[in-house]
């Protein structure tokens, strides 16, 4: 029966095949290297060491490296399941916000219009309040004591209706990006050169990946459900 409940929905009770627990490690090592590389680009980035776009990338950044450790803990079964899947999902909170509010940073920077950046302000805390925290929450519940089929029913719920949100609202923010520089893009190639075209492909080449592995995601949970 543990078998059945085992994963994103419970503890991790199974032993971990070697080919698996050498990718984990890989991928985990890939991550600690791409996350104090960031440090490093945005110590050296930012000369004034402050301000929303700063500290959101501080947060996004550690959030990144802590959900690679204590996601490793918990599927090696280092550390209890139930504190690792607690400070999994803060980690994944800190990481998922933090980069929304990278973006909501700069927006002012191609959206003129206060009344939409404050409405798009509001969807990110909104996503974090009514989404992340419950979610976050059912999941530590569930590896703390396993409870059984309706906390796993619901956290599963939750689950994919939150991929839905995040992929929308990354897509949202990203979009509006590109929208607002596609409508100037022609008169800064003027002054700036072909460089301008250049990182505008680069800019919709990234939203196009972001937005396949989102929705890669999305549709790998709704056919894979962990009940």
């Amino acid at each position: 029966m543990a078998g059945d409940w085992q994963g994103e929905a419970g503890p991790t009770l199974e032993p971990i095949p070697f080919p698996m627990a050498m990718a984990l490690s890989a991928l985990f090592g890939i991550a600690v290297y791409n996350s104090f590389e960031l440090y490093i680009f945005i110590l050296r980035t930012f000369h004034r060491r402050r301000g929303l776009y700063f500290w959101s990338a501080i947060c996004a950044t550690t959030g990144i490296l802590l959900i690679s450790l204590f996601c490793l803990l918990r599927f090696f079964g280092v550390a209890h399941p139930g504190l690792m899947a607690a400070l999994t999902s803060a980690s994944w909170a800190t990481m998922v916000t933090g980069q929304s509010l990278m973006l909501y940073s700069r927006l002012h920077l191609v959206l003129c219009n206060p009344k939409r950046t404050r409405c798009l302000l509001s969807l990110i805390i909104c996503a974090f309040l009514f989404i992340e925290i419950p979610v976050g929450t059912l999941f530590a519940i569930n590896n703390f004591r396993f409870t059984g089929v309706i906390v796993a029913t619901a956290y599963n719920a939750m689950e994919k209706i939150e991929l839905v949100i995040f992929t929308l609202l990354e897509g949202l923010l990203s979009g509006l990006y590109l929208y607002e520089w596609a409508a100037v893009r022609k008169e800064l190639e003027i002054t700036k050169g072909p460089k301008v075209r250049r990182l505008f492909h680069e800019l919709v080449a990234l939203f196009v990946l972001v937005l396949v592995l989102d929705l890669s995601l999305g549709t790998y949970e709704m056919e894979h459900p962990t009940i």
